[in-house]
């Protein structure tokens, strides 16, 4: 082959590449996981469980903190003040996902020597039931 076929296609392959991952990278989710198999290891990473959320509490600053069961463990989700915000615009209340299943997707993260999950954007959480 000539340098100019080889080059053609090579960009071609490039741009279908990259239009690929624009198309499909909402359809992306993190790994989903069990409660237990989240450790230190994880710090950083956007993982995806599921499970009941148990009880929710409500701080002063807007805080949300969820406690999340899946029947191996259970972990906090927290949900900033700027979240709850976004939630609310969009006519959602955070105090009703209490006693409902759901998926949450959260970057992993410690606080005060315990793992939590840091729920960023209000597309993190999908009731189930």
């Amino acid at each position: 082959m000539h340098d100019n076929q080889i080059f053609r296609i090579a960009l071609i392959t490039a741009v279908l590449g990259i239009a690929g991952m624009i198309l499909f990278s909402n359809q992306i989710i993190p790994q989903e996981v069990k409660i237990k198999d989240i450790t230190k290891s994880h710090i950083g990473e956007d993982l995806c469980i599921e499970g009941l959320i148990r009880t929710i509490e409500s701080h002063p600053n807007g805080l949300y903190i969820l406690s999340v069961v899946d029947g191996t463990g259970e972990i906090k989700v927290v949900i900033y003040s700027q979240l709850n915000d976004e939630f609310n615009r969009q006519g959602t209340s955070i105090s009703s996902f209490e006693n409902r299943r759901a998926k949450i997707v959260g970057r992993v993260n410690e606080y005060k020597g315990n793992i939590q999950l840091i729920m960023e954007d209000t597309k993190s959480i999908k009731i189930t039931s």
